[in-house]
Protein backbone atom coordinates (compact mmCIF):
# COMPACT_ATOMS: atom_id res chain seq x y z
CA UNK A 1 0.00 0.00 0.00
CA UNK A 2 1.19 3.57 -0.70
CA UNK A 3 2.00 4.93 3.10
CA UNK A 4 3.97 1.94 3.62
CA UNK A 5 7.81 1.68 2.64
CA UNK A 6 7.54 -1.32 1.30
CA UNK A 7 5.73 0.41 -1.56
CA UNK A 8 8.76 1.82 -2.83
CA UNK A 9 10.08 -1.41 -3.65
CA UNK A 10 6.77 -2.81 -5.18
CA UNK A 11 7.51 0.49 -7.47
CA UNK A 12 10.86 -0.56 -7.99
CA UNK A 13 9.74 -3.68 -8.85
CA UNK A 14 7.02 -2.63 -11.54
CA UNK A 15 9.70 -0.37 -12.86
CA UNK A 16 12.40 -2.99 -13.62
CA UNK A 17 9.78 -5.60 -15.20
CA UNK A 18 8.29 -2.98 -17.61
CA UNK A 19 12.10 -1.93 -18.53
CA UNK A 20 13.01 -5.27 -18.89
CA UNK A 21 10.08 -5.60 -21.46
CA UNK A 22 7.93 -8.32 -19.33
CA UNK A 23 4.85 -7.11 -19.77
CA UNK A 24 2.96 -10.34 -19.09
CA UNK A 25 4.32 -10.91 -16.31
CA UNK A 26 3.99 -7.49 -15.15
CA UNK A 27 0.39 -7.37 -16.13
CA UNK A 28 -0.12 -11.02 -14.02
CA UNK A 29 1.49 -9.30 -11.01
CA UNK A 30 -0.60 -6.23 -11.40
CA UNK A 31 -3.45 -7.88 -11.57
CA UNK A 32 -2.82 -10.26 -8.68
CA UNK A 33 -1.87 -7.81 -6.11
CA UNK A 34 -5.33 -5.55 -7.41
CA UNK A 35 -6.75 -8.55 -6.56
CA UNK A 36 -5.33 -9.02 -2.88
CA UNK A 37 -5.79 -5.64 -2.01
CA UNK A 38 -9.35 -5.53 -3.02
CA UNK A 39 -9.82 -8.79 -0.93
CA UNK A 40 -8.30 -7.00 2.30
CA UNK A 41 -10.37 -3.81 1.83
CA UNK A 42 -13.52 -5.70 1.48
CA UNK A 43 -12.56 -7.45 4.85
CA UNK A 44 -11.47 -4.29 6.66
CA UNK A 45 -15.00 -2.15 5.56
CA UNK A 46 -17.26 -5.14 6.18
CA UNK A 47 -15.97 -4.73 9.82
CA UNK A 48 -15.25 -1.05 9.81
CA UNK A 49 -18.84 -0.47 8.47
CA UNK A 50 -20.92 -3.70 9.86
CA UNK A 51 -23.02 -2.43 13.02
CA UNK A 52 -22.04 -4.11 15.89
CA UNK A 53 -23.53 -7.32 17.20
CA UNK A 54 -24.89 -7.94 20.51
CA UNK A 55 -23.43 -10.76 22.32
CA UNK A 56 -24.50 -12.58 25.53
CA UNK A 57 -21.37 -12.76 27.24
CA UNK A 58 -22.91 -15.55 29.44
CA UNK A 59 -22.61 -18.03 27.40
CA UNK A 60 -18.76 -17.41 26.30
CA UNK A 61 -17.11 -20.01 28.51
CA UNK A 62 -14.72 -18.83 31.18
CA UNK A 63 -11.24 -19.22 30.31
CA UNK A 64 -8.92 -20.41 32.59
CA UNK A 65 -5.42 -18.48 33.29
CA UNK A 66 -3.50 -21.62 33.37
CA UNK A 67 -3.91 -22.21 29.74
CA UNK A 68 -2.14 -18.74 28.66
CA UNK A 69 0.71 -20.11 30.99
CA UNK A 70 3.39 -21.52 28.09
CA UNK A 71 2.55 -18.24 26.48
CA UNK A 72 3.97 -15.90 29.53
CA UNK A 73 6.74 -18.55 29.96
CA UNK A 74 7.51 -18.38 25.91
CA UNK A 75 7.30 -14.45 26.12
CA UNK A 76 9.80 -14.43 29.68
CA UNK A 77 11.89 -16.79 28.03
CA UNK A 78 12.17 -14.41 24.54
CA UNK A 79 12.87 -11.45 27.14
CA UNK A 80 15.54 -13.22 28.63
CA UNK A 81 17.34 -14.15 25.58
CA UNK A 82 16.95 -10.41 24.65
CA UNK A 83 18.43 -9.11 27.46
CA UNK A 84 21.16 -11.79 28.01
CA UNK A 85 22.08 -13.58 25.35
CA UNK A 86 23.98 -16.93 24.91
CA UNK A 87 27.12 -16.55 23.92
CA UNK A 88 26.72 -19.03 20.95
CA UNK A 89 24.22 -16.24 19.51
CA UNK A 90 26.32 -13.98 19.75
CA UNK A 91 29.24 -15.26 17.71
CA UNK A 92 26.66 -16.29 15.51
CA UNK A 93 25.56 -12.99 15.03
CA UNK A 94 28.93 -11.49 14.83
CA UNK A 95 29.87 -13.94 11.97
CA UNK A 96 26.71 -12.97 10.25
CA UNK A 97 27.53 -9.55 10.00
CA UNK A 98 31.14 -10.44 9.22
CA UNK A 99 29.73 -12.28 5.85
CA UNK A 100 27.26 -9.19 5.13
CA UNK A 101 30.63 -6.46 5.10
Amino acid sequence: MPPSGLFISEFLIFQSLFQAHYILILLAVLLLLTMIIWGFGANIFKLLFTPPVTIDESKIPHISPWESLSQFMLLGFSVYLAYNPPAMFVTLIQDAVKLIQ
